[in-house]
């Protein structure tokens, strides 16, 4: 993904945060002085399940969802590199059943109202395809990465923009760090 792409969905993503705080502090204010504001928790709601899906993919892209190493982390990080790439494959597989079961939830739900708005439901079951798409693009751009890595192409290994997993920076680093000294260049 682009730069420019992923900025966006920061943003994005940022502006729904606050929308839905502003959102539900508004709401709250407003009820205490006995007017309520009765599509607050609607829009909330569609802002919520698109701020879940955009901030998944970012969490994905740079490695910060939760994932538990207690074996891992003993292995080596070439073991790691193939870990990552079956795990990559996996994701790959549930996203593309999240991407069809997602896109036919959306055309279950077109005339469903959204609450009190008089809007389509399906705006936000559409977040759910969208995030699949976004994390699917995410994926597969990990997978080529470390598939660059594993095989020893380490040119062009970051050519997406792509960011590696820390454990496999640090271990990278070492290495080069080690080469260079073998060749008598210090860094």
């Amino acid at each position: 993904m682009s730069d420019k792409l992923v900025q966006f969905e920061q943003r994005l993503a940022a502006s729904l945060l606050v929308a839905i705080v502003l959102l539900v502090f508004s709401a709250a204010v407003m009820r205490s002085f006995g007017a309520p504001i009765i599509w607050s928790v609607d829009f909330a709601q569609l802002f919520f399940a698109w701020l879940a899906m955009l901030g998944a993919d970012q969490a994905l892209r740079n490695f910060e969802h939760v994932g538990v190493d207690l074996f891992v982390r003993h292995l080596s990080w070439q073991h790691r590199v193939k870990l990552d790439l079956v795990l990559f494959s996996l994701m790959f597989i549930g996203l593309v059943i999240l991407l069809i079961f997602g896109l036919k939830l959306v055309l279950l739900n077109p005339q469903r109202e959204l609450g009190t708005t008089g809007l389509s439901y399906s705006l936000v079951t559409l977040a759910l395809p969208v995030g699949a798409l976004l994390m699917l693009n995410t994926v597969q751009q990990q997978w080529r990465a470390l598939f660059r890595l594993k095989h020893g192409i380490l040119a062009n290994i970051n050519s997406d923009g792509v960011k590696l997993p820390s454990y496999l920076l640090s271990e990278l680093e070492d290495e080069q760090k080690a080469n260079l000294g073998q060749m008598g260049v210090n860094k």
